[in-house]
């Protein structure tokens, strides 16, 4: 292969290497963006909570964990996600920890969150702005690596290209 073709190859490589993680990071922002403004408010019943341990040694965090009751539509559900999201933040103390279930009493009712269209998954708090930036901190560094990398690639397949034409 020659140094032209190996050009435009190599910058068609790094392009799709760029758009997959700008896609990645798109779809990942796109999609809790979607649940914090579209769930809607109900009324669960707090089952229990407890703080649990995540990691060992130096490692040792600690996470809430609460696992509560809601209806939506005439059917029952049960959770356990404090916040939005598929994982569960951890704190470096008990503490910590602790004061997130603070509001949550066993046997009490609360607010909590339901996404409309997907009403198995629910939440109890909506994050604060600076909570959110911190959470999708992974989704904005796969879009901040995923462009430049599209746009490198791109301009490499592009003049690579054009001297394939030479």
């Amino acid at each position: 292969m020659t140094e032209r073709g190996s050009r435009f190859l190599g910058g068609l490589a790094v392009m799709l290497l760029g758009f997959a993680a700008l896609t990645i990071g798109w779809v990942g922002y796109a999609s809790s963006t979607s649940a914090l403004a579209n769930a809607e408010p109900v009324d669960v019943t707090v089952l229990e909570t407890n703080v649990t341990t995540v990691g060992s040694g130096t490692d040792l965090q600690y996470a809430p964990a609460i696992t509560y009751e809601y209806e939506y539509r005439g059917k029952t559900y049960r959770s356990d996600s404090v916040d939005p999201g598929i994982t569960t933040r951890a704190y470096p103390t008990r503490e910590d920890a602790r004061a997130v279930l603070e509001p949550y009493e066993d046997g009490e009712t609360a607010t909590g969150y339901v996404v409309p269209g997907k009403p198995n998954r629910s939440f109890l708090r909506k994050p604060t702005m600076t909570q959110r930036l911190a959470s999708e901190s992974g989704n904005t560094v796969a879009m901040l690596i995923g462009l430049p990398l599209f746009l490198l690639g791109l301009f490499g397949a592009i003049t690579g290209a054009a001297r394939l034409d030479r």
